[in-house]
């Protein structure tokens, strides 16, 4: 339980910390976009043209928060800037010039799109990193096999590539005759299953365990893994840090 509120809390840090980041990314840009701006108004540069440099703004913030959300937000700080600094009456937020109004909504749905065509872009960008570096952990854990022998090696390098790949802790039940034998590496959970639980989901053969119908307030997934008609073996599995909402586990029929 202990570990459990630790992490909570560790997660909550970090995403305190990622929104002061994208709040001081957000800033600096449109700082520097101001004043870009000024040099423009300086230099007798017609007014909508400086709404170009504060979409350029907004599609940095997009890239470098890679979130939509904060594109909005920054496209709606820019009109504001825009309208009380740089259109008459300045330091106003009233607008006398009907074609400002136009400017404006025109601005808004730009980069409401572009926003949104660049933050969509970098999410399959994303994705095709993870696919990538997944097939590829696939293909190194598949090719590690050839060169094992035995049952416990086997299951052992198991346990140990699903952690390496998913950050997956595993433990694997299987029978030897009649006795039903554990392998696990040593590593530091939050809460440790009642074995029990691996021998009535291998007689059973069902799931049971977080996520299921069966023991589902434990922190473990339980998952019997079937040769032929027989279940053969059991794993249980949990993420690490100990947030198993999203755990991911290996099936094997």
């Amino acid at each position: 339980m202990k570990s459990a509120i630790i992490g909570t809390e560790k997660r909550g840090l970090m995403k305190n910390s990622h929104i002061w980041k994208n709040l001081c990314i957000t800033t600096v840009i449109l700082f520097l976009c101001t004043l870009v701006s000024f040099v423009f108004d300086d230099i007798e540069i017609r007014t909508e043209n400086i709404m170009l440099i504060y979409l350029i703004g907004v599609l940095l913030i997009v890239v470098e928060t890679g979130s939509f959300l904060w594109g909005i937000t920054s496209s709606l700080l820019s009109i504001l800037t825009f309208n009380y600094l740089f259109t008459n009456p300045t330091f106003s937020l009233q607008i006398d010039d009907f074609n400002y109004i136009i400017t404006i909504i025109v601005f808004l749905i730009v980069s409401f799109v572009t926003g949104s065509l660049v933050n969509k872009l970098q999410q399959h960008a994303h994705k095709a990193r993870s696919s990538a570096r997944q097939t590829s952990a696939l293909y190194e854990i598949t090719r590690s096999y050839l060169t094992l022998s035995g049952v416990d090696t086997i299951l052992q390098h198991t346990i140990r590539s699903l952690y390496t790949a998913q950050q997956t802790i595993c433990t694997v039940y299987y029978t030897d005759g009649e006795a039903l034998k554990k392998i696990q590496e040593p590593m530091d959970t939050a809460a440790e299953p009642d074995d029990g639980m691996a021998a009535w989901c291998m007689e059973k053969d069902c799931d049971c365990g977080r996520g299921t119908s069966f023991y589902e307030e434990q922190a473990w997934t339980i998952i019997p893994c079937t040769a032929t008609t027989s279940c053969w073996v059991c794993m249980r599995c949990m993420r690490k840090p100990p947030c198993v909402r999203n755990s991911v586990c290996l099936f094997i029929r």
